[in-house]
């Protein structure tokens, strides 16, 4: 029977929100591989749980401090199911079972998550010139898109290729994994679900990822950068 595995990075700070995810995920999963980013020697004590937990520094590891990449570590080594998702999120009891069902339903030739984003025809900036499928609204039908969220994505490694030299640059995960399915031609899809199937931790929403790229003036151009190394963007659907 193949395993489930959850891989998350984090970052100091974060311990609060950590703490809900790994809590929500624990019973759901095989194993849980925390990639930590900017820690010393101590690590968060949720992370002590069992067994089931695997922990990465940053500073021992020769892929470094790789922020949102770190979700990726060693992923060519994996085998079986993985959800790839943040760490400041509340799973409940079923998304497991319900995303596994959902990847099963497009015969494991799609990668599944709950937020992405549709690309327009014509992209001069990546966050104005696209369309994004919010994991806080609800959708009654799956939705394929061109950028799929690794906060909450579920796949079989059957399905894509994968190496850590797919991650070059950190907090650009998103769009690494999406050129890759461009590449091997694998859909990407946001699945049907109530608007607050996944809530936030509670935590503080400044330490984000996300936040600390705009009050330092982030990485947007260099996204778009990327994103425009494609000009033949499409919704791959299994035929």
């Amino acid at each position: 029977m193949d395993t489930i595995t959850a891989s998350l990075a984090t970052i100091p700070g974060r311990v609060r929100a950590l703490t809900q995810t790994i809590e929500s995920l624990y019973d759901q999963v095989d194993l849980i591989q925390v990639y930590l980013n900017g820690f010393g020697r101590r690590i968060p004590r949720v992370l002590s749980k069992g067994s089931k937990i695997r922990v990465f520094r940053s500073r021992e590891e020769p892929f470094g401090d790789r922020g949102d990449a770190g979700k990726f570590y060693r992923t060519q080594d994996h085998r079986g199911w993985r959800l790839v998702c943040d760490d400041d999120l509340v799973f409940p009891g079923d998304f497991m079972k319900v995303m596994i069902g959902k990847v099963e339903s497009y015969e494991r030739k799609c990668l599944v998550g709950t937020h992405g984003a549709i690309l327009n025809a014509t992209l001069e900036d990546y966050y104005r010139d696209r369309t994004v499928i919010d994991r806080h609204h609800s959708r009654p039908d799956d939705v394929f898109v061109h950028v799929l969220a690794t906060n909450s994505m579920v796949f079989h490694s059957s399905t894509i290729t994968l190496t850590d030299r797919d991650f070059p640059l950190p907090n650009m995960a998103d769009i690494w994994l999406a050129l890759k399915a461009q590449e091997q031609k694998v859909g990407l899809v946001v699945a049907a679900a109530p608007g607050d199937w996944i809530p936030d931790a509670d935590y503080n929403a400044n330490q984000s990822i996300y936040r600390r790229r705009y009050r330092r003036g982030g990485n947007a151009w260099m996204q778009t950068r990327f994103v425009q190394t494609r000009d033949d963007w499409r919704l791959w659907k299994p035929a």
